[in-house]
């Protein structure tokens, strides 16, 4: 469910914003590139249920929403049909199709961390006192695409052939290390910091032998270079306004976060570029 929170937050602000004298029908897409039937069944549950509810209290405008986890039927769709107004994915799934995000899409938004800046980053994790061999086992949690990818590559720049395994709570890579069940972990560093303050004894136990530049992000969106400005504006206009309505307010509670501001194309360049050197790296270690 943390992972939805934001398309959620969209949802809203799409939905309430839109109150207009003609009928307007704004288009979301959610892109669930390396989900599983599970958790993607359980993204489209919360998101129909979301809209369902938000949708009876509109007059005179509708919002829609989308689900792929077909790239190529997304692309189709973007490309010949040119219906979706706006996407929500994933740092994961940019990663995978950079130029295509370009292309087609410009802008959008994100949210921020409890910093109130946006991005994660990752800490790759070992006991103190040990050492990092190959054929190490190494944990991370296995709805998390980047954290894999993270961890192959540190695996790989050192040269440690790495034994994967995957977790299906967020926190428990760290807490396997901690309990000696694998030999390095990796988590988001808000997940980390988080730990620690609820357990001070994992500070005492692990330490962070390698941690990411902050580019990640499970959820933004982006806006299609041909939605009309009306739209567009309708959208930002509620975005800069959602802490002022007592709705926007209680959607900052009910899922935790400060606030979303505008998002840049350019501010995914580092995210395409760590990918980009990774597969370069897997191409030489696996020669």
């Amino acid at each position: 469910m943390k992972r939805l929170l934001i398309v959620l937050a969209l949802l809203s602000i799409g939905i309430t914003s839109l109150q207009a004298e003609r009928k307007i029908v704004i288009t979301n897409a959610f892109y669930g590139a390396g989900m599983d039937k599970v958790a993607y069944s359980s993204a489209k549950l919360a998101i129909n249920l979301w809209l369902t509810k938000m949708t009876k209290t509109i007059s005179g405008a509708t919002s829609q929403i989308l689900f792929y986890i077909d790239f190529s039927q997304l692309k189709k769709d973007t490309q010949e049909k040119g219906k979706i107004d706006t996407l929500i994915t994933s740092s994961y799934a940019y990663m995978l199709h950079p130029d295509f995000y370009k292309k087609y899409f410009n802008k959008g938004w994100i949210k921020t961390e409890s910093d109130g800046k946006p991005f994660l980053s990752y800490v790759i994790l070992k006991r103190k006192n040990t050492q990092v061999k190959k054929n190490s086992i190494a944990h991370y949690y296995k709805y998390s695409k980047i954290s894999k990818i993270v961890i192959q590559k540190y695996s790989m720049e050192h040269n440690l052939n790495l034994r994967y395994e995957s977790t299906k709570k967020e926190s428990k890579p760290a807490l396997d290390l901690f309990f000696k069940k694998c030999d390095v972990a990796i988590v988001n560093e808000f997940s980390w910091k988080l730990m620690q303050e609820l357990n001070p004894q994992l500070s005492h136990s692990l330490v962070a032998i390698h941690k990411t530049d902050r580019i990640f992000t499970p959820v933004f969106s982006l806006f299609s270079r041909k939605m009309e400005e009306k739209k567009k504006k309708l959208y930002l206009g509620a975005i800069k306004d959602i802490g002022i309505s007592e709705s926007g307010k209680q959607l900052m509670q009910i899922f935790k976060f400060n606030k979303l501001i505008k998002l840049n194309n350019s501010s995914l360049n580092k995210i395409e570029k760590f990918y980009k050197n990774f597969l370069a790296l897997k191409k030489k270690y696996e020669k």
